[in-house]
């Protein structure tokens, strides 16, 4: 039985941490042997997890005294190296921006992976030393694997370092369909207008890389327009008091509902018309997937791919315009999308093939 560790943050609501709990049960359930370090045991979702499956807290000290806090770390990590130094027949940082994970990682096993969840070209706004540095800082140069989430997050990273192209795969994430379909038949507490179409945003709220100024932006010009709309937003965040107040400083509070976290979205997708994405980057959205399964089109700003899926076959992909989102919305193209039907059991295998080989 091959012993596997993966390092994240925590087990909070959220597209990346849904796609652990999924990929780790699913490997648990194949008989490996895992074993998930967080930086903060903490969320929901650790209540889904495989019984079998061994969680551990990795507590970093973050006292403000910087002596006192770089030399417990220190300490705390050169005992825990002791103990787990290539332990482990295959570790993986699934955090990517977790330096401490990387740590970690590269110590637990010689077979190692870093997985790459976001688009860091964009993240970094195109700055190549920035994003470089930001790799090396993550150990890109010693990881054995580079896994990334879509076609489109890979190439950004290969122009940059074309001489780790080798050992660069592109492995998106595993879908629980099965799960996705259940719980869409739950019931929800809010009431749908039959009169109007249900535009639907899920995701965090944060301004950085979501960019609620242009959903709001979005959200005011249809509305000006056209009385046929509301518009739902699932999600919490840092950047919360700034999508309520442009609400109200628009004057929209009346189409916009801000119906807060769902451990459960799956009901409010399914219902939803059009499921919207304004981001100015994304690796792989986990809300792609759940639109593919549920039969929900979408409008959205950001192309992703990999050898099973393309969105464009779910979504009408636009500019990073609030305008031409608008029209698109207005004009309800989302509606003439010929969505694509696929094998999500077939997809998961090739999926868990390839993840398999590295292992």
């Amino acid at each position: 039985m091959k012993k596997i560790l993966f390092f994240s943050n925590s087990m909070n609501i959220g597209g990346m941490e849904k796609a652990l709990l999924f990929l780790l049960n699913a490997l648990c359930n194949k008989g490996y042997d895992i074993t998930l370090v967080l930086e903060d045991k903490t969320g929901p979702l650790l209540q889904e997890l495989n019984p079998n499956i061994k969680v551990r807290e990795y507590h970093l000290c973050k006292s403000k005294i910087l002596y006192f806090r770089k030399a417990f770390n220190f300490v705390h990590r050169f005992f825990w190296s002791l103990k787990y130094c290539r332990k482990y027949d295959f570790s993986c940082n699934y955090a990517t921006y977790s330096t401490i994970g990387s740590r970690l990682a590269l110590i637990a096993s010689k077979n190692t992976a870093l997985y790459v969840h976001s688009d860091y070209w964009n993240y970094f706004k195109g700055n190549k030393e920035e994003v470089s540095e930001f790799f090396v800082q993550q150990g890109i140069n010693t990881f054995k694997n580079i896994l990334f989430v879509s076609n489109e997050s890979m190439e950004s990273i290969r122009k940059i370092f074309p001489e780790f192209s080798s050992k660069f795969f592109v492995i998106s994430n595993l879908v629980d369909y099965a799960d996705i379909e259940n719980k869409a038949c739950e019931t929800i507490a809010e009431a749908k207008d039959e009169q109007k179409e249900v535009i639907l945003f899920v995701g965090r709220m944060e301004e950085n890389s979501k960019r609620l100024t242009r959903l709001i932006e979005t959200f005011s010009l249809v509305s000006k327009s056209s009385n046929d709309f509301e518009f739902w937003i699932l999600g919490d965040g840092s950047d919360r008091d700034l999508c309520l107040n442009l609400i109200y400083e628009k004057g929209i509070g009346n189409t916009v509902k801000v119906l807060g976290e769902k451990i459960n979205p799956y009901p409010y997708i399914k219902g939803a018309d059009c499921v919207i994405l304004c981001s100015d980057f994304e690796g792989y959205p986990v809300v792609y997937n759940e639109c593919a399964v549920l039969g929900t089109p979408m409008v959205t700003t950001v192309p992703v791919s990999d050898s099973f899926f393309n969105v464009a076959d779910f979504a009408v992909l636009v500019e990073k315009d609030p305008e031409q989102i608008s029209r698109v919305l207005l004009n309800k193209v989302y509606k003439k999308i010929p969505l694509k039907k696929l094998d999500f059991e077939k997809i998961n295998q090739e999926r868990l093939k390839m993840l398999e080989k590295i292992f």
